[in-house]
């Protein structure tokens, strides 16, 4: 089994090929795919339970870390789920086409992840 630009699976990492399955379940694929796993490295390293708490009381939320007060659509269930939280971010993202909902992207820290996915 190959995960991302073909590498094997022992090179990429069992979380890694996870996401990268899950991504792909939702309908990310080519270039949006890589975008949106490097996305999930820079914002939780790639931990389905991440948790964040902001300085307005708001709450960054597993894998994507969606937040509470701007996507309250995503209910926490949701956000914990890494084939869910991937689904909810291809509809956030406009089916992979638009990812400045991600501070990890605006801010380029994903950008980090683009050559190194495992």
């Amino acid at each position: 089994m190959a995960g991302i630009a073909g590498q094997p699976l022992a090179s990429i990492g069992q979380g890694t090929q996870q996401a990268i399955d899950a991504a792909k379940a939702a309908g990310f694929s080519g270039l949006s795919l890589v975008t949106v796993i490097a996305i999930a490295r820079a914002e939780s390293g790639l931990n389905p339970n991440a948790q964040n708490t902001n300085t307005d009381g708001s709450l960054d939320r597993g894998i994507l870390q969606f937040n509470s007060r701007w996507h309250p659509e995503v209910t926490d269930s949701c956000a914990y789920n890494v084939n869910c939280a991937f689904q909810a971010a291809y509809r956030v993202s406009n089916q992979g086409r638009d990812f400045s909902p991600w501070a990890t992207y605006t801010n380029k820290q994903y950008a980090q992840y683009l050559s190194n996915t495992g």
